[in-house]
């Protein structure tokens, strides 16, 4: 077991990129699978409780700058998800979203740029395709003109 966990600990420092990677697909994943795990303790650490707003909280420091709380408003949706009400349902469907778009970045980079992490002087991605884009020599060759 040990060994595994050294093997781990190699593979994540020879690829710090990949390994950032995986460890954001696999949040935006339970995220996707499970929004309100990672919403509720969220809430909670901003203060947000089923029994209402706690005190000294950020969520307190924020109503204190509100005051009167509009209903429908972030904070009202966000305390109505704490205490288990229908601002579950648009936390939840929020904590989707930002799940979905967190791994399309985090792949979409990972297979773009070449070697996550690192710098890719050869202008070509990871699938072996070449980059149409100017190089940093094409743009200092550029004239005052040419760049307008």
């Amino acid at each position: 077991m040990v060994s595994h966990a050294i093997n781990a600990t190699a593979v994540v420092a020879n690829n710090p990129g990949a390994a950032a990677v995986a460890g954001v697909v696999a949040v935006g994943v339970l995220a996707v699978a499970a929004p309100l795990a990672l919403a509720s303790p969220a809430l909670a650490i901003a203060g947000f409780t089923a029994e209402g707003v706690a005190a000294g909280s950020i969520a307190a420091a924020i109503q204190a700058g509100i005051g009167n709380v509009a209903a429908g408003s972030v904070f009202a949706i966000f305390q109505s998800a704490a205490a288990g009400g229908a601002g579950a349902a648009a936390v939840a469907g929020g904590t989707q979203a930002v799940g979905v778009a967190a791994v399309g970045a985090a792949v979409g980079r990972y297979f773009w740029e070449g070697k996550t992490g690192e710098e890719n002087d050869a202008d070509t991605r990871r699938d072996g395709k070449q980059d149409v884009g100017l190089t940093t020599t094409d743009e200092q060759d550029l004239t005052a003109e040419d760049k307008i």
